[in-house]
């Protein structure tokens, strides 16, 4: 009996086109980008803490990921990499939140959710195109 036999050989992601490497090449979104979706979200959600608490890495996790770097599972750098994009996607989203709160301050009612082609897609994101950062007004 022979063993199992693959429609493909290793390397190849589709007959004929051969890669060199099984790894998949991929890139980064803006930290801004990504804030502003999960600002989006959390405000519709009314979840800002929430949120925060998953776009940020705790230390168990942090172990955890070394523990997998340290045998090989994982890619040092790679993990390196996320860790940044991750401290980056916080720092800009509290920086949303808090600007949305002290813009809130004194307002009564809440403002409907309006999705203007803005950064955020969203009236009441403090991030308008064009810019790299939120505002501070």
């Amino acid at each position: 009996m022979r063993g199992k036999e693959f429609a493909l050989p290793p390397g190849l992601l589709a007959p004929g086109k051969n890669t060199g490497s099984t790894e998949h090449e991929w890139a980064l979104p803006s930290p801004l980008e990504e804030a502003c979706a999960l600002f989006v979200l959390a405000r519709f959600e009314n979840s800002f803490a929430a949120t925060r608490d998953l776009i940020r890495v705790t230390p168990g996790e942090i172990e955890q990921l070394a523990f997998l770097c340290r045998n090989r599972v994982l890619v040092k750098e790679h993990v390196e990499q996320m860790l940044e994009f991750r401290e980056k996607v916080l720092l800009a989203y509290d920086k949303l939140v808090r600007s949305y709160e002290e813009n809130r301050k004194g307002d009564s009612e809440e403002s409907p959710l309006h999705l203007p082609a803005a950064t955020c897609r969203d009236s009441s994101c403090p991030v308008q195109p064009g810019q790299d950062t939120p505002s501070h007004d």
